[in-house]
Formats: structure tokens, C-alpha cells, sequence
């Protein structure tokens, strides 16, 4: 029976393994490799271990991995939450809805010693009418993730002689997030606020503005003083806007 490593780093990694044929995954051995809890039987992460397999995915593992510490008969590949070149990095997903994109999708690549570089195997893609929320884009990400990670197990023999480089130099990057960047501030527009409260929507990392001394998250924002809301009005630099608090 043949190893294969995972190696992950949150609940949202769990649910792409979840939901996975568990036809595919009964024909291999499964190890789990985690950096942090997972409510999952896993081992502990340590870069200076050697991993020794047939077969190894990173599913949103949030450490560099050692790629010369893995020694996989079929390769090391990562599921990144990005329609690669664009948004390597950290944190894909809330960059992408910030900017106002309106294509998403994932990518199935090698893993080499740089973020999100690798020669591209596949990529799913889907395009909505309007800027999605951070909520519709997740499910997204776990349906096509749990897609790649299954063509993965059903064509790693074959390979991926084909398998495209990418381009080197993007404009448009996902670095980690920091608390700050959640911070509302007078040099900011409309559009983007709206886009802040669609993309940041987990109570850890809200979009927030401080008042008073005190830190109040925001929940969306509005060009009008509407009458049925209490709403907080918030000056910037190109006029006034409307915040609705948590």
C-alpha cells in the first residue's frame, strides 16, 4: 500500500480531507503532518525531519516546507487557493475579494523552495457576476480543492510531463495578513471598505475602525444614513460613509 503525506494546518485543510472519495483514500496509507491542532490524528511538524513517502500534497500548510526534506517517489505538490501566477502568498482568498476580483479558483503545482512557484498541473476556475463574500468564496475553495486533490491521486503516475512554468513577476501578491491591515482609515474608498467587510468576516480578523479609544468592528458600510439601522457616520478623505457595527 502506498504513503502518502498531507500536510496541513487548519480546520479549513480537514474539510477539503473530509470530503474527499473515501474510495480513493482507503487504497493508500494516510499520514497527517499539522504545525498547529487539528482535531484530527496527526504529527507534530519539525522542518528537520525527513519525509519519506510515495506521494506528498500540502493543503494550506502555513510554513515554508524544507522541499529537500521530502523524498517522495511521485513528487510533493500544494493545493494553493489561487488562480496561479496571481495572489501567491499567505492569504489568497481575502486579497482577492479586497480587490475586487470577480474569478476565482485553484491550483494543483510542484512544491519548490519558494511560496506558490511551482510548474502548474491544473487549475479550476469560476467566474461570478458580482464580488462573492469570504463565506461562498471558502466553499468554493473546498470543492475545488477536494476536485484537485483527486485528480491528483487518479494521474500522479502519469507524472506531469506537461506541467506549466509560471511566470516569475506578478502584480498582484497575497501576503500574510497582520491584525492592522484590518483597520478602516480615512485614506481608504467605499469600495474597498465593502470589500473589506465581504472579505474578512471571521470574528478574528473583522474589519474594524477605532472610536473613542475603543475598537468597533464593522459589518458593512453604506453611502446613506439609512433610517431602519443605527448606523456610525466615518469620514474620509473623498467624503463621508455609513458603517453598520456587529
Amino acid at each position: 500500500m502506498k504513503k502518502v503525506i498531507f500536510f496541513v494546518s487548519s480546520e479549513f485543510s480537514l474539510q477539503i480531507l473530509n470530503n474527499l472519495d473515501k474510495n480513493i483514500l482507503d487504497q493508500y496509507k494516510i499520514e497527517l503532518i499539522s504545525n498547529s491542532y487539528v482535531n484530527y490524528k496527526y504529527k507534530k511538524y519539525d522542518k528537520n525531519d525527513i519525509f519519506e513517502c510515495d506521494l506528498a500534497i500540502s493543503i494550506g500548510f502555513s510554513e515554508k516546507l524544507q522541499v529537500s526534506n521530502i523524498i517522495s517517489n511521485y513528487g510533493a505538490f500544494n493545493i494553493h487557493q489561487s488562480i496561479l501566477p496571481d495572489y501567491r502568498g499567505r492569504h489568497p482568498i481575502q486579497a482577492m475579494i479586497i480587490n475586487g476580483e470577480k474569478k476565482y479558483g485553484c491550483t494543483l503545482h510542484f512544491l519548490e523552495k519558494e511560496y506558490d512557484t511551482g510548474k502548474i498541473v491544473k487549475q479550476t476556475v469560476k467566474a461570478f457576476k458580482s464580488v462573492p463574500n469570504e463565506v461562498t468564496v471558502r466553499r468554493l475553495m473546498v470543492r475545488h480543492s477536494v476536485e484537485l486533490v483527486e485528480y491528483l491521486f487518479l494521474n500522479y503516475k502519469s507524472g506531469f510531463k506537461n506541467a506549466k512554468k509560471q511566470e516569475r513577476n506578478v502584480s498582484k501578491i497575497a501576503p500574510k495578513r497582520i491584525p492592522s491591515d484590518s483597520r478602516i482609515t480615512k485614506n481608504l474608498n467605499f469600495q474597498t471598505i465593502k470589500n473589506m467587510t465581504k472579505a474578512l468576516m471571521n470574528e478574528n480578523y473583522r474589519p474594524y475602525i477605532i472610536m473613542n479609544s475603543k475598537r468597533i468592528c464593522i459589518k458593512n458600510v453604506y453611502l446613506y444614513n439609512l433610517k431602519n439601522k443605527k448606523l456610525i457616520k466615518f469620514n474620509l478623505n473623498e467624503g463621508s460613509v455609513f458603517l453598520e457595527k456587529y
